[in-house]
């Protein structure tokens, strides 16, 4: 495959990713109120009572049930529940924007799946090289996952209830999965604890655009996680939620705000600001599915830090990143469609910090590598591209891993 094939595949894959942003995704049982977590479904954002089912995991079958390394159907007979991808009800799903899949993997399994959402018909793929939990799992809900989400850095993120497993898992053709240890009570949290059964187990949980991973337990409790350093600083108690209402699923909305779902309640889905920590009933005439989780394609505070494209003329200009997430530090500006003439490039980080800035007498054929530096750390940046007139044509979020 040559470079324009590729980088006209990221073009397109990008555009499937960007559209599959704006919505919703949960883990549902097949009707509201039932709790055999083992539907997909998407939520259309506007109207939280619409849904579509993408795929009811009881009844995947080896035509579309595959390794995910090597896209060959699973040839085990599928008979019954217990053999089927889910082995056992979904509580925890995130969205991979970039490659638009739906990854989960079920409260008693080892193994981490996903449903390939580019695939016209459900695909649901198995990774079979790697366990996600890569511990002996002991009885009980101790090491259950209950929490998944991606980070600014484009890696996924599972947790185990009692907090004592953070694992990074990567995207890629060959999946990279990494048990980044237990997370550490923050100074300031007192008795509380991440770790502790009663007040911070379950619930789900979001990344933000700077890297930190939003824990929201079962009972309302928030935690701001670093991935470094898996210290776990307490934010606070989400309030004005009704006293029943337990948080099981958490997503990311186009407004910076968490839309909260619960696994007993069917009235009405909650959005929390989290500036506040303030919940706001989302009204529904026709209630909504109790859903043991949520995911979307949004960063918590990306709205605020990364500022939307530009362009001038979009007949006229046309500039992409590739690779996109960057695996190698090494990424390609293509210019397409522009007007020759002097350009400048520059990637800033989240808080407007300078990395790269170079200058480059571009025509539409035009391919300019950006190097980044080993020590720069994952996460999300800005690609601009400013014209000669000191007008910004292009606006790009990058993701370094």
């Amino acid at each position: 495959m040559n470079r324009s094939t590729l980088l006209f595949s990221a073009v397109l894959l990008a555009n499937i990713a960007n559209a599959q942003q704006a919505k919703i995704y949960a883990v549902t049982a097949a009707t509201k109120g039932n709790t055999q977590w083992s539907n997909l479904q998407q939520i259309d954002a506007a109207n939280l009572s619409k849904t579509s089912l993408l795929q009811d995991l009881n009844n995947v079958n080896t035509a579309n049930w595959v390794d995910a390394l090597t896209g060959i159907p699973l040839q085990q007979q599928i008979t019954s529940k217990a053999s089927a991808p889910l082995q056992t009800m979904v509580a925890a799903t995130a969205y991979d924007r970039v490659h638009n899949r739906l990854y989960f993997t079920p409260m008693q399994s080892n193994e981490l799946h996903y449903m390939d959402l580019n695939k016209k018909n459900a695909t649901i793929a198995t990774n079979r090289q790697q366990l996600l939990k890569q511990f002996i799992s002991s009885l009980g809900e101790a090491d259950v996952i209950t929490r998944m989400c991606f980070g600014a850095d484009g890696f996924g993120y599972a947790l185990t209830n009692d907090g004592n497993h953070l694992i990074k898992f990567s995207t890629g053709k060959q999946t990279q999965i990494t048990d980044l240890g237990a997370l550490v009570d923050g100074k300031n949290n007192g008795a509380i604890s991440v770790h502790n059964q009663c007040s911070s187990w379950g619930g789900d949980m979001v990344g933000d655009a700077f890297g930190n991973l939003f824990l929201f337990s079962v009972r309302g409790l928030v935690f701001k996680i670093d991935t470094k350093t898996l210290v776990a600083n307490l934010v606070g108690t989400v309030s004005n939620l009704p006293a029943d209402f337990t948080i099981n699923g958490t997503a990311v909305d186009a407004d910076n705000n968490v839309i909260v779902s619960s696994s007993v309640k069917t009235d009405n889905y909650y959005s929390i600001n989290l500036a506040s920590l303030k919940a706001y009933k989302l009204e529904s005439l026709d209630g909504v599915f109790n859903a043991s989780d949520l995911a979307s394609g949004y960063l918590a505070f990306e709205a605020a830090v990364v500022p939307k494209r530009v362009k001038i003329n979009t007949n006229e200009t046309d500039i992409k990143a590739y690779p996109n997430p960057i695996t190698n530090n090494i990424t390609y500006v293509n210019f397409s469609k522009i007007v020759a003439g002097n350009y400048q490039v520059e990637v800033m980080d989240v808080n407007g910090g300078t990395l790269i800035k170079q200058q480059v007498n571009a025509t539409p054929k035009t391919l300019l590598p950006l190097q980044f530096t080993k020590s720069t750390k994952a996460g999300m940046y800005l690609l601009r591209v400013t014209n000669q007139s000191g007008v910004i044509v292009h606006q790009q979020k990058i993701i370094l891993q």
